[in-house]
């Protein structure tokens, strides 16, 4: 009996020490540095979710809701915003219940903070939270929650905004004497002066954050603010001075063994010596800063082998417990009972996962599904659209135009005496308004098909050179596809149309500004280019005078659309226009 009772209160003296070991160590990885705990969130994810399996949620609220606030953290910079959210929000409604007002403000801050660049509005919803509660009860150290406002204000463009919580967090900090954190906010309104361009009223900032730190003798501050100041310079392209603070901050770093902030003080300068074209000293900064982004990999390598080694150490412990256990009871019992929990876990484990991966396909699927769908339908309106357009261009502008002609006709056959000048001028209208008339029937032929085919192309050019042909009997106009054309080949009617205008232009201008006797109109094919060549014998073109026209610039945009690439020779033996575009 006396043996039984010692190896009870032997065995309860090893779980509560135990217990109390497990809760030193919790509160000690609540309270890591956030450097530390962005850096490598993947491997201690694992260790605080099973930290907050063995906290007692009721008796132990505050250790529990400061675990969920780091768990979120630590869900954000791996990406899982989902968990990340309920995390802060569970750890929300315990400050809320407890009325917890201060942990609470800053819960809903760090929330918001995380938002900013997924959903920045999101991001002022909970932050205007926490002013709520800044402004209604006496939060702890409330600066950094306003100067994270003033972020979010920045990343929205309202940097007046921006200046007014920056100054406010920074008068909190003069008035508590906060020599750490004060440099921070110097640097926030340099930094929105510098995007304004005020870089005289940026400066005094920067210089006061360096004498505080200086003056405190904070090292790694000083090698931050060597950074900005490198920054400031380089934003004015003064690049001698920005690499000698660049320079400084990367000393710093290496003495105090900052890494990250040497490696990217290294990929600074290489952009600085870059920019002063001198490439190999650039390339020598660039290698340094790449080896050691590598050596911080490494490092990280090492951090999780540490995590690692943690998680087997307790589960080695754990084990002790049990064996220990074991010893008051029946040991084959206890065993059986363990392997089918396990069993049982990792078979309920599994059929979840299984689940939750059948719904994530299924939801994908149907996803696909509906994207088509919707596609089709808007691709269904944007034809009818289309379709209703290209009539009403028809039927209104089309019979307009046409009534214009007649009406034309109809005043040179009962009005027979005019003047020659009224008659010549009646006669352009009229032939002007039967181009306008073709151009129309042009645009609504592209709007009533989704692709044009070569073939289609070459037909509506055939029509348009001979009416052209027929206007005059000084230029000859002609139209040659080689044979290895594949006139099947498509492309979107907007490219069509626009290739189809192109060439129209580059005739139009032949026929008006080069004095051309003849025109010719080559259409070739290279593997999958095509090659549009229209060249003349006229005079040539006075380049300075009609590149500042309209119909060369119009060719050119249109070219750019397609993208494709036109080129423009002109000679007192006449000009080339040529085009290449890629077919589909």
């Amino acid at each position: 009996m006396r043996h039984i009772l010692f190896w009870l209160v032997f065995s309860c003296g090893i779980l509560l020490a135990q217990s109390s070991k497990e809760l030193q160590q919790i509160d000690s990885l609540n309270q890591l540095a956030y450097p530390v705990k962005i850096s490598n969130a993947k491997q201690l994810l694992p260790i605080y979710l099973k930290n907050l399996e063995k906290i007692n949620s009721n008796k132990q609220w505050q250790r529990n809701a400061s675990t969920l606030e780091n768990i979120s953290l630590l869900y954000y910079y791996i990406g899982n915003y989902e968990e990340s959210a309920k995390a802060v929000l569970t750890a929300t409604r315990i400050y809320q219940q407890k009325k917890e007002y201060s942990k609470l403000a800053h819960a809903y801050a760090n929330f918001g903070y995380q938002l900013k660049r997924k959903d920045l509005n999101k991001g002022f919803f909970y932050m205007r939270k926490a002013m709520y509660l800044i402004q209604k009860y006496s939060v702890n150290n409330p600066s950094p929650i306003i100067d994270n406002y003033g972020v979010l204000h920045e990343m929205n463009q309202v940097l007046d905004s921006a200046t007014y919580y920056y100054q406010k967090a920074l008068d909190i900090k003069r008035k508590e004497k906060d020599s750490i954190g004060i440099p921070y906010s110097l640097h926030k309104l340099a930094g929105v002066e510098v995007m304004k361009k005020n870089f005289s009223s940026a400066l005094p900032k920067i210089t006061e954050a360096i004498q505080i730190r200086l003056s405190i003798k904070d090292s790694t501050g000083l090698a931050e603010s060597y950074d900005f100041y490198g920054d400031y310079y380089r934003a004015q392209k003064k690049w001698n001075e920005a690499q000698l603070y660049y320079l400084q901050s990367n000393a710093l770093a290496q003495k105090f063994s900052f890494p990250h902030l040497v490696q990217a003080t290294f990929q600074k300068i290489a952009e600085v010596l870059a920019e002063k074209k001198q490439f190999e000293s650039a390339l020598s900064y660039f290698q340094q800063h790449t080896k050691i982004k590598d050596s911080i990999l490494n490092v990280q390598s090492n951090l999780q082998v540490a995590a690692l080694e943690v998680a087997y150490n307790t589960e080695q412990k754990e084990r002790k417990i049990l064996e220990q256990r074991a010893m008051l009871a029946e040991k084959n019992t206890t065993i059986i009972l363990v392997l089918s929990l396990l069993l049982l876990s990792v078979l309920t484990g599994y059929f979840l996962w299984n689940k939750h991966k059948i719904k994530a396909e299924q939801w994908l699927q149907e996803k696909k599904l509906q994207e088509a769908i919707l596609q089709i339908e808007t691709q269904k309106q944007l034809q009818e659209q289309r379709l209703k357009i290209s009539r009403d261009l028809h039927d209104n502008i089309g019979a307009q135009l046409t009534f214009i002609i007649s009406s034309i006709d109809n005043l040179k056959m009962f009005v027979p005496e005019v003047d020659e000048r009224i008659l010549y001028k009646m006669d352009e209208i009229s032939t002007f308004t039967r181009q306008t008339i073709t151009e129309l029937r042009d645009t609504i032929w592209a709007m009533n098909q989704d692709q044009i085919s070569l073939q289609e192309i070459q037909s509506r050019l055939t029509n348009f050179i001979s009416q052209a042909n027929q206007s005059t009997n000084k230029t000859q106009v002609t139209l040659s596809v080689l044979s290895e054309i594949n006139l099947k080949a498509s492309m979107s009617s907007d490219k069509g149309i626009s290739l189809y205008r192109i060439i129209q232009e580059a005739i139009n201008n032949a026929f008006k500004h080069a004095m051309a006797t003849q025109i010719n109109v080559s259409i070739s094919q290279s593997e999958n280019q095509l090659i549009i060549t229209i060249s003349d014998d006229g005079k040539g073109l006075d380049w300075n005078t009609l590149h500042k026209g309209n119909g060369i610039e119009n060719m050119q945009k249109r070219a750019k659309h397609i993208h494709g690439l036109i080129t423009f020779e002109s000679s007192s033996l006449g000009t080339t226009i040529q085009l290449k575009m890629l077919l589909q």
